[in-house]
């Protein structure tokens, strides 16, 4: 990825950018994805605590393992709010027009079930879905912590078992570095997918965790986090429990304690 930002003014601002990204799962069972984005934004920085422009994003990703793409073009207001010396607040919101091109399972005619004796069946199938979007965050900063909530709504490509989707995310998070040499932290989310070609139920996910981070020497840090994780799918009888611990080091130089949240 890549971004280029022109400063006209000291008010005045513009970016332009890109990225391709590709994900391969390890399990056969599940779709790949490939796409690229290209995006631009202009800001104008309307007073020593506010900023507010307008963005435009263009999304194309298509699936492995089968026939099925999608474009995503997205507009949104933009605005920033600087509140005293601690507070932030930050919001995208717009909508997306998705244009979808997938396979879909449907229920054949009970005439020619009977002759064939075939229930269902895959046929092509072409969407436009007109959605909302949203990206709020707000921030609070502290002397030795911070304070973090995020909420995020608009299109996703999937996980794998769905594609193109509509997401939802939401999540927050402390992070604490009061004590010499260490950081502690806890986060947690929840986030749900919706198909946007299969007719499928709710995906759902809620996470939590918690980890610290100690710095042995200079920029050398022992690291150990723990996670929980509940998956669900809405009208099955999928639900999942997940459990996660990790220990190891990283390496990041600067004069505090790591900060992974």
């Amino acid at each position: 990825m890549g971004d280029l930002r022109y400063q006209k003014s000291a008010r005045l601002s513009f970016d332009i950018g890109g990225d391709g990204f590709v994900v391969r799962r390890r399990s056969s069972s599940l779709y790949g994805t490939t796409g690229y984005r290209a995006r631009g934004d202009v800001a104008y920085r309307t007073s020593r605590f506010a900023t507010s422009g307008v963005a435009y994003d263009f999304s194309h990703y298509e699936f492995t393992k089968g026939f099925g793409a999608s474009d995503i073009h997205a507009v949104a207001l933009v605005q920033s709010f600087r509140m005293g010396r601690s507070w932030e607040l930050a919001m995208k919101l717009g909508g997306a027009r998705v244009e979808t091109l997938g396979l879909a399972t449907v229920a054949v005619d009970p005439v020619i079930a009977a002759i064939t004796g075939q229930s269902s069946a895959v046929e092509a199938v072409y969407r436009i879905n007109w959605l909302p979007s949203a990206d709020v965050s707000l921030t609070r900063s502290f002397r030795r912590a911070s304070f973090a909530l995020h909420y995020f709504r608009g299109v996703s490509p999937g996980n794998g078992v769905y594609l193109t989707s509509r997401q939802e995310t939401s999540s927050g998070s402390y992070s604490y570095s009061g004590i010499r040499k260490w950081n502690l932290g806890i986060s947690g989310g929840r986030e749900t997918l919706s198909s946007l070609t299969a007719t499928i139920g709710k995906y759902s996910s809620y996470s939590g965790g918690g980890g610290a981070t100690y710095n042995i020497t200079g920029a050398l840090h022992f690291v150990v986090r723990s996670d929980y994780r509940h998956y669900d799918i809405t009208r099955t009888q999928f639900h999942r429990d997940s459990y996660r611990t990790s220990i190891g080091l990283a390496f990041s130089p600067g004069e505090l304690p790591l900060s992974l949240w």
